[in-house]
C-alpha cells in the first residue's frame, strides 16, 4: 500500500590506483513537484502525547525524522512538539501529527497526510500514521522490507514522505526520491541503513521557500536507482554489477539468504562494470570517490581500492552513472567480497552526515 496526499483548499587494504577519470553529473531538470507553499520561514507540527509514553521507539523515529527534514537547504525550518492538548482533528487550526486505525483518515493507506489552504497558500497539515502496522524504528537492514521479506517499512522514511507534503511538496515519480516509494531511499553500508532528504526534496524547498545563506554539505552513495514512474510514484531498483558491455552475470548464491540482496559469479582479473547513485544537498562540490574490494559488507577505506574518479557533483538532482573497474589477479576461487564505493573518500568536505558516504553495491563470489 502506498501513501497518500490529500489537499484541500478553503474559499477564501591496499592503495593502488588503478583508473582515474573525471566525472560531471548531469544536470536533469528538476523533478520535485509542488503544492501550496506555507508563509514565513518555520513550521511546527504537533505530535499526539501519548506517542511519547505509549510508543517510545516511534516517538524517536518521527523526532529523528524531522530533524533530518529541519537540516535542509532552504529557509524554512521545521520541528516536531508535543502538543499541549490530547485532541487531534482536521482542519482545527493545529498541524498535527497522530496514530490511528480510522481508515478515512489513512485514505485507505499505512500513512496520509491531510492538507488545508487558504488563498494559496498552506495554512494546516495533518499526518496520520497507521497504528496497527509494525513499522520498522531501527536502522537495522534486516528489520526493512526493503531488504528481507520479513521487514516492514522504516517510520523513519515514512515521516520524511508526509512531512515533505506538510512543506508543501507533492509525490513524485521521475527520479530516486522520497516523495516516491520512500522505503529503499536508505544508504547502506554493512547491516545498517542512513536515511536523509531526497536530493530533489532539497530542491522544491528552495524553490518555495528560497536557499539559506549557509548551507550544511552532505553527500551521499546508494545502491538504489529510480527504476520507474507508477502512478506518480518513483519505484528504485538495486543498482547492478555486470560484464562489459552491461553483460548479465550469473547468480551466485547470497552469504545470507535471508536478506534478498543479489550475488554475482565473478573471475579473478576480470573487467566489471559498478552502478551507483549519488546525491548532494548541499553546495556543487569537486570530490574523490573511490571504489573498493572487501572480504565484508561494511566498505572502509582500508578496503582494496579498484578505481579512482573525481566527481562533480552539484544539487542539481540524483545522479545515477556505471563505472568501470578491474578486480585484482590472484584472487582465491569460492572467496566471497563486496564490491563498493565511498563519496569524498579523502574525507576533505566537512558535512551534517558522514555516515552516508560509504555503501556497497553487491555480493561477488569468485569462480
Amino acid at each position: 500500500m502506498r501513501t497518500t496526499f490529500i489537499s484541500i483548499t478553503l474559499a477564501g587494504a591496499a592503495t593502488t590506483i588503478t583508473a582515474l577519470g573525471m566525472l560531471h553529473a548531469s544536470t536533469p531538470a528538476h523533478a520535485y513537484n509542488l503544492n501550496n507553499a506555507r508563509s514565513g520561514s518555520s513550521t511546527t507540527m504537533y505530535l499526539d502525547p501519548a506517542v511519547q509514553g505509549a510508543m517510545p521507539s516511534h516517538y524517536t523515529a518521527l523526532h529523528n525524522a524531522a530533524a533530518k527534514l529541519n537540516a535542509n537547504p532552504s529557509n524554512m525550518r521545521f520541528s516536531l512538539v508535543n502538543d499541549n492538548d490530547a485532541v487531534v482533528a482536521n482542519n482545527n487550526g493545529e498541524s498535527e501529527v497522530a496514530f490511528t486505525s480510522n481508515n478515512t483518515k489513512l485514505c485507505g493507506s499505512l500513512a496520509c497526510a491531510w492538507s488545508w489552504s487558504s488563498g494559496g497558500t498552506l495554512v494546516e497539515s495533518d499526518v496520520y500514521f497507521d497504528i496497527d502496522y509494525d513499522w520498522t524504528t531501527t536502522d537495522a537492514k534486516a528489520d526493512s522490507v526493503a531488504y528481507t521479506g520479513s521487514g516492514y517499512r522504516p517510520l523513519l522514511n515514512t515521516a520524511l514522505h508526509e512531512f515533505s507534503h506538510a512543506l508543501g511538496l507533492g509525490h513524485e515519480g521521475d527520479v530516486f526520491n522520497v516523495l516516491g516509494n520512500a522505503w529503499n531511499v536508505v544508504s547502506t553500508n554493512g547491516a545498517s541503513t542512513e536515511s536523509v532528504i531526497s536530493e530533489d526534496v532539497s530542491n522544491g524547498l528552495i524553490a518555495h521557500y528560497g536557499q539559506r545563506p549557509s548551507v550544511n554539505e552532505d553527500l551521499s552513495l546508494y545502491h538504489w536507482e529510480w527504476s520507474a514512474n507508477i502512478n506518480g510514484y518513483s519505484r528504485h531498483a538495486r543498482t547492478p554489477i555486470t560484464g562489459p558491455s552491461g553483460a548479465a552475470l550469473s547468480s551466485a548464491p547470497e552469504s545470507n539468504p535471508s536478506l534478498n540482496e543479489p550475488a554475482y559469479y565473478v573471475s579473478s582479473g576480470q573487467t566489471l562494470e559498478v552502478t551507483q547513485t549519488a546525491e548532494n544537498r548541499g553546495t556543487t562540490q569537486l570530490v574523490t570517490i573511490k571504489w573498493y574490494l572487501s572480504t565484508n559488507s561494511t566498505i572502509t577505506t582500508s578496503d582494496t581500492v579498484l578505481a579512482t574518479s573525481a566527481l562533480n557533483k552539484g544539487r542539481n538532482g540524483p545522479f545515477t552513472w556505471t563505472r568501470s573497474l578491474s578486480l585484482p589477479g590472484g584472487l582465491v576461487a569460492g572467496t566471497r567480497y563486496w564490491v563498493g564505493a565511498i563519496i569524498d573518500s579523502e574525507g576533505v568536505l566537512a558535512e551534517q552526515n558522514e555516515i552516508n558516504n560509504a555503501m556497497y553495491v553487491a555480493e561477488v563470489v569468485i569462480q
